[in-house]
């Protein structure tokens, strides 16, 4: 709770710190070496295995969370497998979805360390094999996360929207370090980021009519502004009128909730993203 205030509060620094300091004692008690419930007959002793894998299971979320947003190194090496596609025909969970999501992104963060050590970008071979794990995981989800009109509760449609932006903010951070910005870059590289950045934004206008507290998590909040600036600097490059459009509308949407007032850092990209889209027209 304390290291998710921090971030609320953009004290990146402080909840990198903490959170450090909450896997080290969760790695001194075991808690990581929890075998699978599933495979427990005591009824007692799965009920503890349980809860010790779930609070895992969360720290290894904020984990991830904070190596996507803030590009710091993970404090856990997850030696989980990854799904693939010979796995079990059932429907993965809203949890389980995100969890192999989480795990999946685990794994991305571990390669670009391992190529940025040796001064590399991560080859394009190995981005396309993590982009069809992500897509094996999003056809593999249950009806709801992966179509809104199989939604039929509120919490549904929550979930279908966080998967969403799970799924989105992964692919992004996935492609992000692949951008090299010049003539050389690969196009169909460059829309398949940009789309993506285009679905976790219009993911979110969505997540704001449900008036949810939800909205102004950090996560949500930073992976949005993120996606908001990238796609607002390459509209401005390329001249995209169709992105203008829509980052508009976006900024618009946003701006009767303001689910970052008062953070310096969001409200500087806020002013920032302003800047890219209204620079130009005159003052009323």
């Amino acid at each position: 709770m304390l290291v998710n205030y921090l971030r609320n509060q953009g004290d990146a620094g402080a909840s990198w710190s903490m959170l450090g300091l909450a896997i080290r004692l969760a790695q001194a008690l075991g808690i990581h070496c929890t075998p699978d419930p599933n495979t427990i007959s005591n009824t007692q002793r799965r009920e503890e295995a349980i809860i010790k894998s779930s609070i895992w299971r969360s720290l290894v979320w904020q984990d991830t969370l904070s190596s996507l947003c803030y590009d710091r190194p993970s404090g856990i090496t997850v030696l989980e497998s990854i799904p693939s596609t010979t796995s079990s025909p059932r429907f993965y969970s809203f949890f389980d979805s995100c969890h192999h999501l989480f795990v999946t992104a685990n794994k991305i963060g571990h390669s670009q360390n391992q190529a940025k050590f040796s001064g590399e970008r991560l080859p394009n071979e190995a981005i396309l094999d993590f982009r069809k794990i992500v897509n094996v995981i999003e056809t593999r989800s249950v009806p709801h996360l992966q179509d809104l009109s199989k939604c039929q509760s509120k919490n549904d449609y929550i979930q279908h929207y966080i998967f969403r932006l799970f799924s989105d903010s992964v692919m992004v951070c996935l492609y992000r370090p692949a951008m090299t910005g010049d003539e050389t870059q690969d196009s169909d590289i460059t829309e398949y980021y940009l789309n993506r950045c285009r679905s976790a934004l219009q993911t979110y206008m969505e997540l704001l009519d449900l008036n949810g507290a939800f909205q102004r998590l950090w996560f949500f909040v930073h992976i949005t502004f993120s996606c908001a600036l990238i796609l607002g600097q390459a509209a401005n490059t390329r001249n995209v009128h169709a992105d203008k459009a829509f980052l508009k509308r976006f900024f618009h949407s946003v701006s009767q909730n303001r689910a970052f007032v008062n953070l310096p850092v969001y409200e500087n990209a806020w002013k920032l993203l302003h800047e890219f889209l209204f620079a130009n027209e005159p003052r009323r």
